[in-house]
């Protein structure tokens, strides 16, 4: 015959006497939202039929036991959150083989997370926000395969977001707000969605859902911004073709000039034989592509006389019609 005791919201102050321990038949043992102070009774982990422990919204201070944590019979709930619990969370932990949930939010434990937990594969809700945990998110999670819920923000957890969260198949919220993370977002699973999780106040996160805003990773580049660049790039590039053609056009009809004058000068052979001429050199040269300089023109092309400012130097421009078919083979 077992034996519930619920005395949740009644005011209860002092201490838990450690007789309690001497209930052998407790299964049910709720005292959250009371006033009860000092340690939780290490006489509490002889209650070996105990299924389900309230202690939250209490005052209770101290490590937390691994007397308590290590029952195994434990199977419904573990509640120790909003107290003044410190210290690591045991790893006997890993005892509570069949706990639906386990609540220790909102207390003082220090340390990494320990890896026990994932021996707590019947985990349905797993809650452990508001504390002062710190590392990475062990990769032991992962065999959680029930967990639906997973609270861990407002910590001091840092490296990247396990892939394997993603993985989850049940899971329903996840919450990682409010700590160190960075790196990439993943994007399936759970993350999908972005009212099923959390990952505020994590600043260098990177990458993930579009919904969330977020800037890209370093190094990947997603296909809108592979599109905006092809249109900042190439379309530009298409747009001022016709301009190259005329330019590269030009400059060659000049060095080609000034080639056969070198071939007739030796003493041309000791200047620079590859003249370098800007558009506005030769913009002047010619007038403005005068009227005035106009020598003779084509169907596919005017040419213009120019006087080098550099040296005085008469040269011929030949301006191609690039809008004429076959106009770039008459050069």
């Amino acid at each position: 015959m077992s034996t519930e005791l619920y005395m949740y919201r009644n005011y209860i102050s002092g201490e838990l006497p450690s007789s309690i321990g001497n209930i052998s038949e407790l299964s049910v043992l709720a005292l959250g939202a009371n006033m009860l102070e000092g340690r939780i009774p290490l006489s509490l982990g002889n209650c070996t039929k105990l299924q389900a422990l309230d202690l939250q919204y209490n005052q209770l201070i101290g490590m937390i036991p691994e007397q308590i944590v290590g029952l195994s019979s434990l199977s419904r709930a573990l509640y120790l959150n909003q107290n003044r619990l410190t210290g690591p969370l045991p790893l006997q932990v890993g005892n509570l083989k069949n706990l639906g949930s386990l609540s220790i939010s909102e207390n003082r434990p220090t340390g990494a997370i320990t890896s026990a937990l994932g021996d707590c594969q019947v985990l349905e809700s797993l809650d452990m926000h508001d504390n002062r945990f710190e590392g990475t998110i062990p990769s032991s999670l992962k065999q959680l395969k029930g967990i639906k819920v997973l609270d861990l923000s407002r910590n001091m957890l840092s490296g990247q977001i396990p892939k394997y969260l993603s993985e989850l198949p049940l899971i329903e919220f996840l919450n990682l707000s409010y700590n160190e993370l960075e790196g990439e977002v993943p994007i399936e699973g759970v993350f999908k969605n972005v009212s099923a999780f959390s990952i505020v106040g994590n600043m260098k996160l990177c990458g993930g859902n579009q919904a969330l805003q977020l800037p890209a990773c370093p190094g990947k580049v997603t296909g809108d911004q592979k599109r905006n660049h092809f249109r900042r790039t190439i379309f530009p590039l298409v747009t001022s073709l016709p301009v190259i053609l005329l330019l590269a056009c030009v400059l060659g009809i000049i060095y080609r000039l000034v080639k056969v004058k070198q071939q007739t000068n030796p003493a041309s052979l000791r200047q620079d034989e590859h003249p370098k001429l800007s558009y506005a050199e030769l913009h002047k040269a010619t007038g403005g592509f005068s009227s005035t300089n106009l020598i003779g023109e084509g169907s596919y092309s005017i040419v213009y006389k120019g006087i080098l400012a550099a040296n005085d130097q008469i040269v011929a421009v030949k301006v191609l019609n690039l809008e004429q078919h076959r106009a770039d083979r008459s050069f």
